[in-house]
């Protein structure tokens, strides 16, 4: 390899400040007539170039859907509501047609 490149993702490999990453190094640089790099690729497929990047990726376990987290899964489960629903109100519909 002549430029390779960690890369991260949360996993259960590597502790970093309290949490829990796994990497792969993969090569950055664009092989003569390639599309793109081993990195291009692994940033496509969800890794990021550092453990800070990674955990901004995944929401806390413990935070609460945000309202257009919320609205986006109701149009999954073809819920309907007003514009005007509260949050509060949009995630107890979410809620309950999901069972919890």
């Amino acid at each position: 390899m002549s430029n390779p490149t960690m890369v991260y993702i949360v996993g259960t490999t590597l502790k970093h400040d309290g949490n829990l990453f796994d990497y792969k190094i993969v090569e950055a640089d664009v092989p003569e007539g390639a599309e793109g790099s081993e990195l291009d690729a692994a940033l496509a497929d969800g890794w990021y170039r550092t453990p800070a990047e990674a955990l901004e990726g995944v929401p806390s376990d413990d935070a609460a859907p945000t309202r257009e987290e919320l609205k986006t899964k109701a149009d999954e489960l073809n819920l309907e509501y007003p514009g005007n629903i509260s949050t509060k109100k949009l995630a107890e519909l979410v809620y309950s047609a999901l069972g919890e």
